[in-house]
């Protein structure tokens, strides 16, 4: 086989980003260079809608300059979006069984039995998500002791205040013990540990963050179950790492770092930034999803929901835990900004790009459902 049949073949068998994609997948592209309002989420979109077509077809995927993309981790994220799964489960009557029969320590998580409804997965998504996910789910009666205590304790040993709000307990950190904070529209990212944990880990991953400064500014306990971990600074990967690698190392599971979707606003003469949408909201949690439900899968189909999804709450379709872009919503039609609000104070006052959006919930694909 010479050079031009070898190439005829991986060609075949594998898309390179930048090279023409499907047709039906190219018409989706030049709807999002249509109705997009943001540059930097058409750049984004592009190469997701390369991911999709690429595991779609089930062939390899290369960048521009030749190196393979492992799609692996892009998978693993999204099959766990509660926008998958949600429609498709209900709560079921808790079904006895073996483990039920036995004696457990107070505090064990009980497992509550959901069964699939609305039909059949296969019709709403594709094959390489349905065959990675079992549209179950495990809900725990009661907190996680451990690491309740280990909240409350290092919150003492700081002599934090902590106060309770809205679905949890707050507590601020020392800047001594945190990364530099911003007041720069977009600077904020959080984590999660909501997987039951021993206390003595949980203690050393905190005393490492806190030595070297990547302590969270702020944290809530979250119904006993969930402790959120919020960072007021300029993400960056560099950062990200750095945070992830010290809950690895002492073996503390951890989730993140996502964002959550804020928006700018100008009233009282001066601009402010508001939370449409905590970051797991705008994955689904609560219901906030596009009807991802089709009655015969169609691929495309899907990907426009797809996007719609991310467009909505202006997430990054390549990394849904990252904001692509943060809106600014605009004054009534007709009024013109004052020059401390003008767009160019707006993007030289944000990490992001900033997009002027007459509604917070804007449309990607107007006629999808």
């Amino acid at each position: 086989m010479d050079d031009a049949e070898k190439s005829e073949v991986q060609s075949r068998e594998s898309l390179k980003i930048g090279e023409p994609l499907p047709p039906e997948y190219d018409a989706v592209l030049n709807e999002v260079v249509t109705n997009s309002k943001s540059d930097t989420f058409i750049k984004q979109a592009r190469e997701a809608i390369y991911y999709f077509a690429a595991l779609d077809s089930g062939k390899e995927l290369f960048d521009a300059e030749g190196n393979a993309v492992d799609l692996n981790a892009f998978v693993d994220m999204v099959v766990r979006f509660p926008f998958i799964r949600i429609m498709f489960l209900k709560f079921g009557p808790r079904t006895p069984t073996a483990i039920d029969a036995t004696p457990t320590p107070a505090n064990t998580p009980v497992v509550t039995r959901r069964t699939i409804s609305m039909g059949n997965p296969s019709d709403s998504f594709p094959e390489w998500i349905v065959s990675k996910s079992d549209f179950t789910h495990v809900e725990t009666d009661q907190g996680y002791p451990q690491l309740q205590s280990f909240y409350k304790n290092w919150s003492e040993a700081h002599k934090v205040k902590a106060w309770t709000g809205r679905y949890g307990i707050f507590s601020t950190y020392p800047r001594e013990e945190t990364p530099e904070m911003s007041d720069r529209f977009g600077s904020q990212f959080k984590g999660y540990v909501e997987v039951e944990t021993e206390e003595a880990k949980l203690q050393e991953a905190f005393t490492k963050l806190a030595e070297l400064k990547l302590h969270p500014h702020e944290t809530k306990l979250f119904e006993n179950s969930r402790m959120v971990l919020y960072w007021m600074s300029e993400p960056s990967p560099e950062l990200a790492q750095k945070i992830k690698a010290v809950f690895a190392e002492s073996g503390v599971p951890f989730r993140g770092p996502g964002q959550d979707s804020k928006y700018i606003k100008y009233s009282d003469d001066e601009l402010t930034e508001d939370t449409a949408a905590s970051n797991d909201q705008t994955l689904g949690e609560g219901g906030a999803f596009v009807e991802f439900r089709q009655e015969s899968f169609d691929k495309t189909v899907f990907l426009k929901k797809y996007l719609q999804q991310m467009y909505r709450f202006w997430r990054n379709p390549v990394n849904p835990y990252e904001l692509s872009f943060e809106p600014f919503i605009n004054l009534q039609e007709g009024e013109e900004l004052p020059e401390n609000a003008s767009l160019q104070v707006l993007q030289e006052r944000s990490v992001l790009e900033v997009v002027p959006l007459a509604s917070r919930v804007p449309m990607l694909f107007p006629g999808l459902r």
